[in-house]
């Protein structure tokens, strides 16, 4: 029994740091990060000038960003990645701290986020 009791204070005490291996890693800035990304991906990456949107998505004042693959061109392809169900986006949010956070991804064919009862709602 104290065998059982002493293993189940082992996994306790390791959960909490294997959890914190998985945050999210924040992100200098998300459109060098998705375009390095590309970069190395493709032979050939062209971006169209809507392939990042900095808003407010959050209300907080600080700029966020939303990046579009339907604006990339690899290997003269636009938008390798996208399908009959639409193409990628990835949401980012800037944090106070510095950096960004990507808080979404998914994939559509487009978005909007207009106010409502002063606070940014997506649509």
């Amino acid at each position: 029994m104290t065998f059982f009791i002493r293993l189940l204070a082992c996994l306790l005490f390791v959960l909490p740091a294997s959890v914190a291996l998985t945050q999210q890693q924040l992100v200098s800035d998300p459109e060098i990060y998705e375009k390095d990304h590309f970069r190395g991906v493709c032979k050939t990456a062209k971006f169209d000038s809507d392939y990042v949107t900095r808003l407010d998505i959050n209300n907080d004042g600080l700029m966020d960003a939303v990046v579009n693959e339907g604006s990339l061109i690899c290997d003269g392809k636009r938008g390798p990645d996208c399908n009959e169900e639409g193409c990628p986006y990835n949401f980012y949010v800037q944090v106070k701290e510095g950096g960004y956070l990507m808080i979404a991804t998914a994939r559509i064919f487009g978005y909007d986020f207009i106010k409502r009862y002063g606070n940014m709602v997506f649509v």
